[in-house]
């Protein structure tokens, strides 16, 4: 890597915090920051096979989300971002998803990751950064997920408003809206032949996206070389979201 690069790209020693970070994305994103010589800090219920620190969390249990806080604020007092790609979804094929999946989808997509975020926000450097991973959901009508979308969207909203609140002290906060990766969420779409033609005829790549896809550029909007990007949401779907008239 050339010295050019290098002066953006330098995660030597820089701690990290990752929510959801053993499965997907998550898992993606922290080996190549590994890569990277960066220090990592994993929050997940399943202990990832990779070099870097573990904290077990269930984010559907408030009272784990306030103890993990407590002790990732008193053991790790300088971090230099915080990744959150901690995200579940649970479709229905109701004509209306039961009430007690949209409360749990918006408690862990959207209400305790604020609750974390609001106990360690002193822990993040001056000049660090927050990423969260949304989704073309937030921007978009699709069926049958009423709570994903109503996530994804606050979760951008989110984005914005804390993108506000902590500029003075100079912490960007971006999100980045995902169209659709071949995953484990999306494991069961991406089998079935079908689902996944149709899926792909929408984007204007006429493909799915990788995790290394959503990966990469998760890390630019974390290093200095996205010093300049602040309170914005980066689409990476493929071309999905601009389309317009399909013959």
């Amino acid at each position: 890597m050339s010295e050019f690069l290098k002066d953006y790209f330098n995660f030597k020693k820089k701690q990290i915090i990752i929510l959801g970070g053993s499965k997907g994305i998550g898992l993606e994103i922290a080996k190549k920051l590994i890569l990277l010589k960066a220090k990592l800090v994993i929050i997940s219920r399943t202990k990832p096979n990779l070099n870097a620190k573990f904290m077990k969390c269930d984010f559907e249990n408030l009272e784990e989300v306030k103890n993990v806080a407590k002790q990732l604020k008193k053991k790790y007092k300088k971090n230099w971002a915080i990744i959150n790609c901690l995200s579940v979804t649970i479709p229905s094929k109701k004509k209306m998803q039961s009430p007690e999946y949209f409360k749990k989808t918006i408690n862990i997509n959207l209400i305790n990751h604020y609750f974390f975020l609001s106990n360690i926000i002193e822990t993040i450097s001056h000049s660090g950064s927050i990423l969260n991973i949304s989704s073309i959901y937030g921007n978009l009508a699709f069926p049958n997920n009423p709570s994903y979308s109503s996530s994804k969207s606050a979760l951008n909203g989110l984005t914005r408003s804390l993108a506000f609140d902590l500029s003075k002290k100079k912490i960007r906060v971006n999100s980045l809206s995902a169209g659709y990766i071949k995953s484990n969420m999306t494991k069961k779409s991406f089998n079935d032949k079908n689902k996944r033609k149709i899926i792909s005829k929408h984007s204007l790549l006429n493909r799915w996206g990788s995790l290394s896809e959503i990966a990469v550029p998760a890390i630019f909007l974390i290093s200095n070389a996205s010093s300049f990007i602040n309170g914005q949401d980066i689409v990476i779907d493929g071309g999905w979201t601009v389309k317009g008239f399909y013959k």
